[in-house]
């Protein structure tokens, strides 16, 4: 008998879909129509609880509703599932592909919007969905969602990227020389892959805004995740020399280290200030998240022709982007960095491309490390 319902019901959807002209005037219970005043004059203009929409519902309508709910022989529970039916979304499904993005904070990213965009754009049924986890959990968290199966993949934020690399199977170029990594996918053999996009991202948005990388000395503020796989990146777009600083020296030697066996005397470790005379100095820590946050570096005796450049996306402007440009310093923003990584997610999780690839996929190719 429940099967006969359940098609009697897909059915009668069918047929209101067809029908809908002549269903116009027949609206689920528990919502009012916009513009119309209620019987009792209390509920104009306004959704209200389902308690109170019978004394909104004129006879004549209860009536049409009694003599097709009869016809169709349906129950009243069953009636409330049609009207549910008629108004269910397509995605999410059983068949929806799970991304996450993980991090601590997790209010400031943007790759959710931006990912979600490019699944609806390529006609692909997948989520991407931001989860705060602490550095204890992530462990766990990480190891826990591996195991459901409709889960496709991962991006971290600060501080996960250390460890998602310890949970993939292979390994991409840049992510073993920066020793981290931002994405994690499950392959069909149910293997995971794992690359760090953050620095071919960034050198994207220089080389696209005309900041050239080839040649200069640049200072790196920053020896996390992101710092990390940013001077990975600019040592193999030609930079003559990276100059990294850390609150952490020990870590600042060991990315140096590992630096070193890619691209030999050309990153060093250095104490705060010793960025004055470079030509690009970029802040990766976490300073600027929040409004009161102390500047990452000094301003004071910078070159006047370097480059000020910022990866932090929220806010848009922090107080270094602010004082770098009253200063008249050239600068770039942290976003410039996560514009071309979309399509690096894109072609690193297998969406169908709906576009000709951009910059981005050429700063794949280029600097060799293949998604």
């Amino acid at each position: 008998m429940e099967s006969i319902h359940i098609a009697t019901i897909a059915s009668l959807a069918r047929f209101t879909q067809a029908w809908k002209p002549a269903w116009q005037h027949v609206s689920p219970r528990g919502t009012f129509r916009q513009g119309k005043a209620c019987r009792c004059g209390k509920f104009s203009d306004q959704r209200f609880p389902a308690s109170r929409s019978r004394c909104c519902v004129s006879p004549a309508r209860k009536i049409v509703r009694k003599r097709y709910r009869l016809r169709f022989g349906l129950g009243a529970s069953e009636w409330e599932g049609l009207f549910m039916m008629r108004n269910m979304i397509d995605t999410p499904d059983g068949r929806t592909q799970v991304f996450v993005i993980i991090g601590d904070p997790v209010t400031q990213v943007q790759a959710p919007q931006l990912m979600n965009a490019v699944f609806a754009k390529a006609g692909s049924n997948s989520l991407m969905v931001p989860m705060q986890v602490s550095s204890d959990d992530a462990p766990a968290l990480i190891r826990a969602l591996k195991s459901a199966g409709n889960v496709g993949g991962f991006l971290a934020t600060i501080p996960h990227k250390f460890e998602l690399l310890s949970h993939a199977n292979h390994i991409g170029a840049v992510a073993e020389a920066a020793g981290c990594a931002n994405a994690l996918r499950r392959n069909a053999d149910g293997s995971w892959s794992t690359e760090n996009f953050d620095g071919i991202g960034f050198v994207t948005g220089m080389k696209n805004v005309g900041h050239a990388i080839g040649g200069k000395t640049v200072a790196v503020y920053g020896a996390g995740g992101a710092g990390s796989s940013i001077a990975a990146a600019l040592l193999d777009a030609g930079a003559e020399q990276v100059r990294i600083s850390d609150v952490s020296q020990p870590r600042c030697e060991q990315l140096c280290a590992r630096l070193e066996r890619h691209w030999p005397g050309r990153a060093i470790a250095v104490a705060a200030g010793r960025h004055l005379e470079v030509d690009i100095v970029i802040n990766a820590t976490p300073m600027g998240l929040g409004e009161g946050d102390p500047l990452p570096f000094t301003l004071e005796g910078l070159n006047p022709n370097a480059v000020v450049a910022e990866i932090i996306m929220k806010p848009a402007e922090t107080r270094l982007l602010r004082e770098a440009r009253a200063r008249g310093f050239k600068t770039q923003a942290g976003f410039a960095m996560l514009a071309p990584q979309i399509d690096l997610y894109r072609q690193f999780f297998r969406i169908p491309d709906t576009d000709a690839a951009g910059n981005s996929s050429e700063a794949v190719s280029s600097g060799g490390f293949q998604p």
